[in-house]
C-alpha cells in the first residue's frame, strides 16, 4: 500500500509539474500575443495620425487657395 501511495504521489507531482509547464507556456504565448497586438495598435495609431495630418494640411492649403482666389477676384473688380 505504501508503494502504491508513493507511485500515486509521484504521478500527482509529475502531473502538477506538467500542468505548471503548460500554464507557463500559455502565459508566454499570451504575453507574445499581447505585445503583437499593442505593436499593431501603435502602428495603426501612427497611420491614423499621419492621415489626419495630411488631411489637415490639404484643408489648410485649399482654404488659403480659396481666400487668395477670392482676393484676386475682388482686386480685379
Amino acid at each position: 500500500q505504501i508503494r502504491n501511495e508513493l507511485v500515486s504521489k509521484d504521478l500527482f507531482q509529475s502531473e502538477i509539474k506538467r500542468l505548471e509547464n503548460l500554464f507557463y507556456s500559455e502565459i508566454k504565448r499570451l504575453e507574445a500575443e499581447i505585445k503583437l497586438s499593442v505593436s499593431s495598435l501603435k502602428q495603426q495609431g501612427i497611420y491614423w495620425l499621419i492621415g489626419a495630418c495630411v488631411v489637415s494640411i490639404a484643408t489648410i492649403i485649399s482654404s488659403v487657395w480659396a481666400i487668395m482666389d477670392f482676393m484676386f477676384v475682388e482686386h480685379l473688380k
